[in-house]
């Protein structure tokens, strides 16, 4: 309650956040070359569009960041915001961005996952109507990686990229990106 109201003070007596009403941040230049995903590009469209949380999961090297850029790509005007976070420095990409809005007060010497997602949340992603994270790269299910998923999947529209294959426990709809055949 304390950090809450912390950050309804800033938002009235601060104008220094920026203006966030379209943000694109770290998006990734996808594959000049890219073919054969189109169905799985759309299957990926309609779980979120239905609100769904979904995790691209297969063995390294089959394509998932990059059926991920080109999904990003392909429909990234239908969302007023979209981040690109890796798993692997969340805490510190969450806390660069905050910083980076004008929002580096509100974070402490050493924040947990759910005071950064908290912040996060209400000063990004405020009145957003539609806006989606890609969190890339998820190794290791760390406490902070499921406290993540927990506050956002919910509220936000949620791509997660990963070569683990259980996501379905984690309330994320699971899509196997398939290896590519030789012709």
């Amino acid at each position: 309650i304390e950090l809450s109201n912390k950050v309804d003070q800033l938002s009235m007596e601060s104008k220094s956040v920026k203006d966030l009403t379209r943000t694109h941040w770290n998006l990734p230049e996808p594959v000049s070359i890219f073919f054969g995903r189109e169905n799985l590009i759309k299957s990926i469209h309609l779980k979120l569009q239905q609100n769904q949380a979904v995790a691209l999961s297969e063995i390294g090297g089959v394509g998932k960041t990059q059926t991920a850029a080109k999904f990003v790509q392909i429909h990234k005007d239908e969302y007023q915001k979209i981040f690109w976070i890796s798993a692997v420095s969340l805490k510190k990409s969450l806390s660069e961005i905050l910083c980076a809005i004008g929002c580096k007060q509100l974070i402490p010497d050493e924040p947990s996952m759910e005071t950064l997602a908290f912040i996060f949340l209400s000063k990004i992603f405020e009145g957003s109507k539609k806006s989606l994270i890609v969190l890339d790269d998820v190794t290791e299910v760390t406490k902070d990686v499921t406290s993540f998923i927990r506050h956002v999947r919910e509220k936000i529209s949620l791509l997660l990229i990963s070569q683990r294959r259980d996501w379905k426990d984690y309330g994320l709809i699971q899509i196997a990106v398939p290896c590519f055949q030789e012709q």
